[in-house]
């Protein structure tokens, strides 16, 4: 939840921060 509520706050930076987490966080589950 708290993913989406800065999403919703429009914060650039922080989306792609945020993106690049959850893609890395995707990768290492799929590598497990």
């Amino acid at each position: 939840k708290f993913y989406f509520i800065v999403v919703n706050k429009r914060l650039e930076p922080m989306e792609r921060i945020l993106a690049w987490m959850v893609s890395h966080v995707k990768q290492v589950q799929m590598d497990v």
